[in-house]
């Protein structure tokens, strides 16, 4: 890995993700990522202190790490990671991009199942707390990672009758 020298934080930017893009497995890709990260640290507490717009280019200099790591888990979507440089300020949509199954990722997010049989399977059960029917069925918070707007999944889910139903239901 050869040593080189930028005078602007998007061209040392841009060559980073040329360099990942480039990169032939894993163990490469995060050996470059290794050896940059600090001057990227460096870099975006710099920007940020100089009360320059948030550059945002840790962030999306990290996005496009994760892209390139999945990418190689991945072979088939190797062309979808995104090469060009970009000008620091300037963020990628989310939108460009395919989905990500984050769960085949070494630390990925459980997925959320989602299955309206089982729900209405749970349903015809008695309420576990006191026995009553109808119920409806209760997902239990605890069981997975919170996420903004995301329900565990349905898999844990209990049977509670309106009553309790409604008294274990965040307000």
């Amino acid at each position: 890995m050869e040593e080189a020298s930028f005078d602007k934080p998007s061209e040392f930017a841009g060559a980073l993700r040329k360099a990942m893009a480039e990169a032939r497995d894993i163990e490469f890709l995060f050996a470059i990522w290794e050896q940059n990260v600090e001057t990227v640290r460096a870099l975006n507490r710099s920007l940020k202190q100089d009360a320059l717009p948030k550059s945002g280019i840790a962030p999306q200099l990290v996005s496009h790490l994760k892209q390139c790591a999945i990418a190689l888990v991945k072979p088939e979507s190797r062309a979808d990671i995104p090469t060009r440089p970009e000008v620091a300020g300037v963020t990628l949509s989310k939108a460009a991009g395919p989905k990500i199954d984050k769960s085949v990722l070494a630390w990925g997010e459980p997925r959320r199942i989602r299955c309206k049989e089982h729900l209405r399977f749970v349903a015809s059960q008695p309420c576990l707390i006191c026995g009553r029917s109808p119920s409806h069925a209760h997902h239990l918070r605890y069981a997975q990672s919170k996420g903004l707007s995301l329900k565990v999944s349905d898999e844990f889910t209990v049977p509670l009758c309106a009553i309790h139903h409604h008294k274990f239901t965040p307000q």
